[in-house]
């Protein structure tokens, strides 16, 4: 009975240490050892929803003059929210730090085309490429994609901008019922918390959210 307590402590503490290990130096691993484990071709092929570059700065084009459906705005009246109604909207020139992983659009765009078929949800990818945003960071090109894709889906009540590193892990999840719904609204809200508080603790603000 002693030595198999013994033993089962000897397993414990060796799991412990080879966790802290691990949690310690995985960032020294080189990114090729986990770039490389890709999972299998993406099945969806890749496809922009806009080619042509922008012929001036973003806020004189006709994209940047959309209008949110009469009953979603202040105007209209609460109407239960369709799938339908709902992009998920991925904007990207296929660039930056995450071009270094292999396929990256295509294996993301399948990620989503998966989830959005689950859902009723529109998968629309924007080339960020084409938007004149002058000396701004690339980085901001985003801001047009979004007003593109009301732009382009007039019906369309949200947008969810998802970046190109982001991988859907729970499909089954729903937008609607589980982030967009009163009742999800109404159990996420932080009532009576601080605002940035914990991250300007020299100069705190003192606003609270309302109780």
């Amino acid at each position: 009975m002693q030595e198999t307590q013994i033993r089962c402590i000897v397993i414990i503490v060796g799991c412990v240490i080879l966790s802290f290990l691990y949690f310690q130096f995985h960032e020294s691993l080189p990114i090729t050892r986990y770039r490389d484990d890709s999972p299998a071709k993406a099945t969806v092929p890749i496809k922009t929803n806009n080619d042509v570059p922008q012929p001036g700065y973003f806020k004189g084009q006709p994209e940047w003059d959309w209008a949110a459906p009469a009953d979603a705005s202040w105007r209209g009246n609460a109407q239960k929210l369709q799938n339908s109604e709902i992009v998920i909207l991925t904007a990207s020139d296929g660039k930056g730090h995450n071009s270094a992983v292999p396929n990256i659009l295509e294996r993301v765009l399948d990620d989503r085309e998966k989830y959005c078929a689950r859902h009723g949800y529109t998968n629309l990818w924007l080339n960020t490429s084409r938007y004149d945003i002058g000396d701004a960071e690339r980085t901001w090109s985003k801001i047009p994609a979004v007003a593109e894709a009301f732009y382009l889906l007039p019906k369309a009540k949200w947008v969810w901008l998802v970046d190109t590193d982001i991988i859907i892990m729970s499909p089954s999840t729903s937008l609607i019922s589980d982030i967009l719904s009163p009742s999800a609204i109404e159990h996420g809200i932080m009532r009576d918390t601080p605002i940035l508080d914990d991250m300007i603790e020299d100069n705190p603000t003192h606003i609270n959210m309302p109780k």
